[in-house]
């Protein structure tokens, strides 16, 4: 039997957030054809490298709440037992309350035994001050006799991006980025272009990303000039990231070989 699909399956977690310090977040777990309603009902942490922390168990009827000192006061637990639900209200988030935090089930009806027999898969929250800047990708190729690029940006937050394109310094219309949540809490994002042809393999393209800002606030702007002057990449592309003129904003070189 495999117990991980199968415990899994009965209490789902909702999803992994990012959070910066102080902020609030609230955990749900759901019962799903698993008798919770008789059970007291608890959250156990696990930090990077650390071992199982639990976190706050309530009884079986709400009358009682239980919390280690470490976030007593800032986390408070409930449960809806008409939904079988139950949940860990987060307040005033520290990085310290980085971890995976579980939603398990008590072994044993209306009483605590201290041991669990059905586990959540688990959900990581992040807090961290520092927004998360993006690696990104850029694929070229074919479909059919059109040529497109696309971009793929990923391991970045918060969640909002903006892509604009630009060919031969004149903005031209992508596709709307997609942005979607990995299941490290970060998220990741893709924006398509498609090409026309012409007398240019790969004409000069300038992606710009907002919001984010580049690591190395003090460099001065410089072009992609290796791949300008005839020594592109292996893919016939090459790209460098540079300081914006406005703050907030990312330039992404892009050029290749002309005709």
């Amino acid at each position: 039997v495999d117990w991980e699909r199968v415990q899994g399956q009965r209490l789902i977690q909702s999803g992994p957030v990012v959070k910066k310090p102080e902020e609030p977040h609230k955990l749900t777990c759901t019962a799903s054809d698993l008798d919770m309603n008789s059970y007291w009902m608890a959250w156990i942490r696990q930090a990077p490298g650390k071992g199982l922390e639990w976190v706050a168990t309530i009884t079986h009827n709400s009358r009682s709440t239980f919390y280690p000192q470490s976030v007593q006061g800032r986390f408070i637990i409930s449960r809806d037992n008409s939904i079988k639900q139950v949940y860990l209200q987060m307040n005033s988030l520290k990085t310290e309350d980085s971890a995976v935090y579980y939603c398990a089930r008590d072994t044993v009806t209306q009483e605590a035994a201290g041991y669990f027999d059905y586990w959540g898969k688990g959900t990581m929250v992040t807090v961290s001050s520092v927004s998360k800047s993006p690696s990104v990708s850029l694929l070229s190729g074919p479909i059919g006799t059109t040529q497109y690029l696309m971009c793929m940006i990923e391991d970045f937050t918060p969640n909002k991006v903006t892509v604009t394109w630009k060919k031969n310094d004149k903005e031209v219309e992508g596709q709307t980025p997609t942005v979607g949540l990995q299941p490290s809490g970060l998220y990741s994002a893709s924006s398509l272009l498609k090409c026309s042809s012409s007398s240019v393999i790969y004409p000069d393209f300038i992606l710009l990303l907002s919001p984010f800002r580049t690591t190395d606030g003090d460099s001065e702007p410089t072009e992609c000039e290796k791949c300008v002057h005839g020594q592109p990449s292996s893919a016939g592309l090459c790209h460098q990231w540079y300081r914006p003129e406005h703050s907030g904003w990312y330039h992404y070189h892009l050029a290749g070989q002309r005709k």
